[in-house]
């Protein structure tokens, strides 16, 4: 069981690997656990609050979004972090992957917003 004094906004699941990723809003960290709970550590240490996130699962990359209106990526290893995206309109609500045009997609607080990768 994850503990239960994170500030959680995002869950991502990796079913190759069996792994659930998580925003942890409230200390600013992405932690990774096995699907049953075990094994739980810091993947991501970051700047900003993160919110939410998503595994892609055919380039093992994981894509997650913050407070002030970014969006990066990084190795599923945590290694890598790159921005990808950032905006000043609004702040990112959702985000996800649409596979049959390789883009990430957000929900922002008004719109919709797609980019190819």
């Amino acid at each position: 069981m994850v503990s239960a004094d994170k500030w959680v906004y995002g869950l991502a699941v990796d079913p190759e690997k069996d792994k659930l990723y998580i925003t942890d809003y409230g200390s600013k960290k992405i932690v990774v656990t096995s699907l049953d709970g075990s094994g739980e550590r810091t993947l991501l240490n970051c700047t900003d609050l993160p919110r939410g996130l998503v595994v892609d699962r055919i380039k093992r990359l994981l894509f997650y979004s913050t407070y002030q209106y970014i969006i990066y990526k990084a190795n599923l290893d945590g290694t890598d972090v790159t921005p990808i995206v950032s905006t000043s309109l609004t702040e990112i609500y959702g985000i996800d992957i649409d596979f049959s045009t390789d883009s990430v997609c957000w929900a922002d607080y008004c719109k919709y917003h797609l980019i190819n990768l």
